[in-house]
């Protein structure tokens, strides 16, 4: 099916059969081709015209966090005057383009969103991926780390979006360490009703969880250290996503130092350890 815009203009090709990815009570969410391009997008698409509010938003919102993401890289290059880079625009999808469609489709808003730096077909449904394999402790502490950078993120930039945490949202890049959230700003969720804070402190008990119900312990050095951290976030969580992340990464250092680690699982079908890419019985 290709999709255009209320000029007649060609946007991008979706087989709704093949291509769902998600649905929600405002939107679907497919893979979708480029016209005239091997390029892969996400196509968000309002279930129905009264839904555009929703898609509008979102798409407002990613050009705000695109261009708060470049105002913080310059700031931080002019006051450290180094080449490594924050990257807090990997943590969310880029808006590529947003249209009303034609009336086929009737004149529902559409966004297509691409990843920064990364091929889509890297990246793999945090949920799906939970179910076929246990994490050790050293990818849980990155996982998190991530969670956490997203977290502090949103909530020191966006006073008005009330971000909640939601492990289908979440899409991982396990070879490269990368992380995005798919839905930043589509949630049904009244920012004006809801205490800051204490939205912060579920979003990270409610993260620490799903870490500690999905960590196999394998006898590496400290993890039980690490695991009571996650324990304490899920317990009491914190009410700065600042601070824990710097309370998960001073542990991690202490315990671990600085170093890359592979993304290590279980396979739970197989009975072994394994790391991306590399197939062995032992770590």
């Amino acid at each position: 099916m290709l999709v255009k815009d209320r000029e007649q203009s060609p946007k991008c090709e979706i087989f709704p059969s093949e291509d769902l990815l998600q649905k929600s009570t405002h939107y679907r969410l497919y893979r979708a081709s480029l016209p005239n391009s091997n390029g892969v997008v996400f196509a968000r698409v309002a279930n129905q015209p009264f839904d555009n509010a929703v898609i509008n938003r979102e798409a407002e919102l990613l050009r705000y966090l695109n261009d708060t993401s470049e105002s913080i890289e310059v700031i931080y290059h002019q006051q450290s005057q180094s080449e490594h880079k924050i990257h807090y625009d990997w943590l969310f999808p880029q808006l590529n383009d947003s249209f009303i469609s034609d009336d086929t489709q009737l004149n529902r808003q559409i966004n297509l969103l691409s990843l920064r730096d990364a091929d889509l077909d890297q990246f793999i449904a945090l949920a799906k991926l939970r179910p076929s394999c246990m994490i050790d402790a050293k990818t849980a502490a990155w996982i998190m780390g991530r969670l956490l950078k997203l977290q502090n993120f949103l909530e020191d930039v966006c006073k008005n979006v009330a971000y909640r945490f939601e492990p289908n949202q979440i899409i991982l890049a396990p070879a490269d360490h990368r992380l995005v959230c798919l839905d930043c700003g589509t949630q049904d969720i009244d920012s004006a009703l809801v205490d800051a804070t204490e939205l912060t402190t579920t979003n990270i008990q409610r993260a620490a969880k799903y870490m500690l119900d999905w960590l196999q312990q394998d006898g590496t050095d400290g993890e039980e250290i690490f695991a009571e951290l996650l324990a304490s976030f899920a317990d009491i969580g914190r009410t700065s996503a600042e601070s824990a992340h710097q309370e998960l990464y001073s542990t991690i250092h202490s315990l671990w130092g600085r170093k890359y680690h592979p993304f290590t699982y279980y396979d739970t079908a197989h009975h072994m350890w394994r790391q991306k890419g590399v197939d062995s019985a032992q770590k």
